[in-house]
C-alpha cells in the first residue's frame, strides 16, 4: 500500500490533528446548549481536505452516510448534502482564517436516498506554514429523548440533564460500536463457516469423504476463532477481571496474553501503588487506556517491549504505556487499516480529559512512544 499521502494533500501531523479535536471538545464545552462528545473512539469523525474530500472516514461516519469508509473516500461532502443545503454546506467550508470552529445544520442524504438533519463540527487542522491543511469533523444526530420525557429544555443548563444526555449518547454510541463488532467481525465468521459446511455437505453426498473431512476439519479451527472473537467482545463489554480482583490484577492478566506468543511483544508491568491508593471512578479508565494503549503499540508501533505503569505523583496518580517501536510524526489519511493512527489516541485523550485528567504523547519518527495519563486524588 502506498504510505504517501494522495497527491495535492499535505501529510497531516498526529500533534496536529489531537490538538483540533482538544480546541473542538473545549469550545463545546463553553456553549451550555452543545453536547460534549461522549466517546471519540466510536463517534462519527472525519477527516475532510479543505475543499471538502473525505480524506478518512471512521466507521460510525461511514454507518451514517450508509456507505463503506472505502466508499466515502475521495468524495465530497456538498455531493451529500440536499440541493436546500448545497450553499450551506459550501458556505461552511469557505470559512475565513479567523473561522477556527464551524457548526451548521444540514440535510444529508445517505444511500437509497434517505435524508437526516446533521449537526456537523468542523475545526481547521493547520499545516507547518500556518495554512489550512484539513478539517477535524464531527457529524452528530439529533438527540432522542426517552418518551415521557417533556418540557426538556432548549439550553440544558441544569446539570442532571446534561448527565441524562450524555448517558443516552454514550449508550447509543457503544450500541453502534458493538454492532459493528458483531457484524464485522463475528457475523463475517459466521457466514463464512455456514458456507464451509453446506460445502462439506455437498462433499459427503458426492461421496468425497475424505475431501469433507478435511474441509470439516478447517472449518473446527474458524469455529474456534469465532469463539474467541465472541469471548474477546465480551471481555471488551464487561472486564469481569476488573470488577473481581481488581485493576492491578486486570492489567497484569492484559500484559499475560501477550506471553502466549513467541512473536508477541514482552509486556512489563510496574506497580507503585496499591490497589486500595486508586479511586473507583478511574478503575474503568485506566484499564480502557491501557487496553488502547497496548493495543496501538503491538498493531501499529512493531514494538518488542512495552512498558506498563501504574504510579503516584503529586496530589495523584499517573499510567504510563511506554514502548521501543518505530514511532509516529506523520499521519497518511488514505491508510485504512484498522483505524487512523491517532484517532486511538484521541479516543484515550478525551476518556482521560473527561474525567478531569491530563493527557499527553511523546514520540518521534523511529524513537519509540510515551503515553502518560494523570488524574488528581
Amino acid at each position: 500500500m502506498d504510505a504517501r499521502p494522495p497527491r495535492g494533500i499535505e501529510a497531516l501531523k498526529l500533534r496536529d490533528v489531537m490538538d483540533s479535536l482538544r480546541k473542538l471538545i473545549t469550545k463545546q464545552r463553553t456553549e451550555e446548549d452543545v453536547l460534549a462528545l461522549a466517546d471519540v473512539r466510536g463517534a462519527a469523525l472525519a477527516i475532510l481536505s479543505h475543499n471538502g474530500q473525505f480524506l478518512f472516514v471512521s466507521a460510525s461516519a461511514a454507518t451514517l452516510f450508509g456507505y463503506s469508509a472505502r466508499d466515502l473516500l475521495g468524495k465530497a461532502l456538498v455531493d451529500f448534502a440536499s440541493d436546500a443545503d448545497r450553499q450551506l454546506v459550501l458556505h461552511g467550508l469557505s470559512g475565513g482564517p479567523a473561522d477556527e470552529l464551524q457548526s451548521f445544520t444540514v440535510q444529508l442524504c445517505g444511500s437509497g436516498g434517505s435524508k437526516r438533519a446533521v449537526l456537523v463540527r468542523q475545526q481547521r487542522i493547520l499545516g507547518s506554514a500556518g495554512r489550512l491543511s484539513a478539517r477535524l469533523t464531527v457529524f452528530e444526530e439529533p438527540i432522542l429523548f426517552p418518551p415521557g420525557r417533556v418540557n426538556v429544555p432548549k439550553r440544558m443548563n441544569r446539570e442532571p440533564d446534561r448527565r441524562d444526555a450524555y448517558l443516552m449518547i454514550g449508550q447509543e454510541i457503544e450500541r453502534k460500536r458493538v454492532a459493528m463488532e458483531l457484524h464485522d467481525g463475528l457475523g463475517q465468521s459466521l457466514t463464512l463457516i455456514k458456507l464451509m459446511v453446506e460445502d462439506s455437505l455437498l462433499r459427503v453426498r458426492r461421496g468425497s469423504i475424505e475431501n469433507a473431512e478435511e474441509l470439516l476439519g478447517t472449518t473446527v479451527l474458524h469455529i474456534q476463532e469465532a469463539i474467541g472473537d465472541l469471548r474477546h467482545i465480551c471481555s471488551e463489554l464487561n472486564p469481569s477481571l476488573l470488577e473481581g480482583r481488581g485493576l492491578l490484577a486486570a492489567l497484569v492478566s492484559l500484559a499475560d496474553r501477550f506471553h502466549q506468543s513467541p512473536a508477541s511483544p514482552v509486556v512489563t508491568v510496574d506497580f507503585r501503588v496499591a490497589e486500595s491508593d486508586i479511586p473507583d471512578r478511574l478503575k474503568v479508565d485506566m484499564f480502557r487506556i491501557a487496553q488502547e494503549g497496548v493495543h496501538n503499540a503491538v498493531k501499529h508501533a512493531a514494538a518488542t517491549e512495552i512498558r506498563l505503569s501504574v504510579a503516584p505523583v503529586e496530589a495523584g496518580i499517573m499510567l504510563t504505556i511506554a514502548d521501543e517501536g518505530v514511532g509516529f510524526d506523520q499521519l497518511n489519511p488514505s491508510d485504512q487499516r484498522s483505524s487512523f493512527s491517532g484517532l486511538g489516541l484521541i479516543g484515550m485523550q478525551q476518556r482521560v480529559e473527561s474525567n478531569g485528567g491530563r493527557f499527553s504523547v511523546r514520540s518521534s519518527d523511529g524513537g519509540g512512544t510515551l503515553v502518560s495519563a494523570i488524574w488528581e486524588i
